[in-house]
């Protein structure tokens, strides 16, 4: 991953370049978005395809499914989550810790040329999700993958950052931290996750509140960029308050 992310960036700009050669115009170059698929290896052969987007700021991926491409927040990653967490038909916070602290690869392709990722458990193609708002059903294969990519795509940003390398696997730590938390916490409030007990659910707190009041706005976006990650030391923090017996498994 952490060669394919300027890879894919460098190739945008060539498609940029071989329009303007055709003398070809933009209204917003910076929103000129690339589209192409990279297609997930497992058990030497191509199991998992996903469509990857590229402008300029961003790197997305999509699930494909059905003839859909699936695009998931952060937040709509924890929901379908806290599904398969909630179905106990595998031991969810054993294979996020896992894919942590594996050291095995796997490989995807893009335009021929194979990328390591972490390796992930194959799990039952009977162990699905629903995608909220919709009838798609998506694996639990499916969002794994898609999380290692999400995750990997962070971790390569934070590797070429002098102050965000602790946030490495920060997301697949925050995950855990909504999962296992049953009540509010005060180091997930400070970063935006209130707990709906009603619904058994992390919810945003008022950030459009703070971002809506120019007084805060500099604390709004300080919360906001911290609001995905966990560091190593913040998870132990927040499962030892909730458990103090479990000291010994908190370090990752």
């Amino acid at each position: 991953m952490y060669s394919f992310i300027p890879a894919i960036r460098t190739d945008r700009y060539r498609e940029i370049k071989s329009y303007k050669d055709k003398n070809f115009t933009f209204i917003d170059e910076q929103r000129y978005r690339l589209i192409d698929n990279i297609f997930i290896v497992k058990d030497d052969s191509v199991q998992y395809q996903y469509e990857v987007r590229v402008d300029f700021p961003e790197v997305r991926f999509f699930i494909i499914k059905d003839g859909s491409s699936i695009y998931l927040t952060i937040y709509q990653l924890y929901e379908l989550f806290k599904q398969v967490y909630d179905s106990k038909k595998i031991s969810l916070i054993f294979h996020l810790r896992q894919l942590m602290k594996t050291k095995k690869k796997e490989q995807f392709i893009y335009k021929g040329v194979m990328y390591d990722i972490p390796k992930t458990r194959k799990f039952s193609l009977n162990y699905c999700v629903i995608i909220p708002d919709s009838n798609l059903e998506i694996t639990f294969n499916d969002l794994f993958y898609l999380l290692v990519l999400i995750q990997e795509k962070s971790n390569y940003l934070c590797s070429i950052s002098k102050t965000k390398k602790k946030y490495s696997n920060g997301i697949i730590r925050l995950l855990i931290a909504l999962l296992e938390s049953k009540i509010d916490n005060k180091k997930l409030q400070n970063i935006g996750w209130n707990k709906d007990q009603k619904n058994d659910l992390f919810k945003s707190n008022q950030l459009q509140k703070i971002k809506n009041d120019k007084a805060n706005y500099k604390k709004h976006n300080a919360i906001v960029e911290r609001k995905y990650y966990l560091t190593e030391e913040e998870l132990s923090s927040i499962l030892l308050s909730k458990n103090p017996s479990i000291s010994s498994m908190t370090k990752i």
